[in-house]
């Protein structure tokens, strides 16, 4: 509720435009009245379903995997955007993109560090490629230094996330 009255307050100011991701653990799934606060939340404060994203990460399919699926899709139904966070770490599979209701990919830091340097560039190109193939959007985590900014960039990342632009901030900051 707090992030969707920030985006309300935002948008009151005139900055709209920005959406705001917020964590989801695999205990929510459970929540069945979740959808329907989100979508009365959502409604109260008059903000669009699509200037929020939920990020997930793939433990939330161990256990029940086709009620996490069911789920996102009905976030999905709502216009919520739902990111897979920490791609590249646990059991990360492209076989996962193939059937998870997602729309963008967020590559975990230790992938940047470990593939960015210019002998391994290529795989890091090739996750992104793949990922677009695939429709989806690409978010690089832990971007601290320009070079890995740059090398990012020029290999098509759609989204750049990290210390190199601002460490997080409370809400007035932004």
């Amino acid at each position: 509720e707090e992030v969707i009255k920030q985006i309300q307050e935002w948008q009151d100011l005139g900055l709209s435009g920005k959406r705001v991701a917020i964590n989801f653990s695999a205990k929510q799934l459970n929540d069945e009245g979740y959808i329907d606060y989100l979508r009365a939340t959502l409604s109260r404060y008059n903000v669009d379903a699509s200037m929020l994203e939920i990020e997930i990460t793939e433990s939330i399919f161990l256990e029940k995997k086709q009620l996490a699926i069911d789920f996102l899709n009905r976030l999905k139904d709502l216009g919520v955007k739902i990111a897979l966070d920490d791609f590249g770490t646990g059991y990360s599979s492209f076989s996962y993109l193939i059937f998870l209701p997602v729309d963008k990919i967020k590559l975990d830091k230790s992938l940047s560090d470990k593939f960015l340097d210019l002998e391994s560039v290529k795989i890091m190109d090739s996750l992104i490629s793949l990922s677009h193939s695939l429709g989806l959007e690409v978010i690089a985590e832990g971007v601290e230094e320009k070079a890995q900014f740059k090398r990012l960039k020029a290999g098509k990342c759609d989204y750049i996330q990290g210390y190199l632009f601002s460490k997080p901030l409370e809400a007035d900051q932004a």
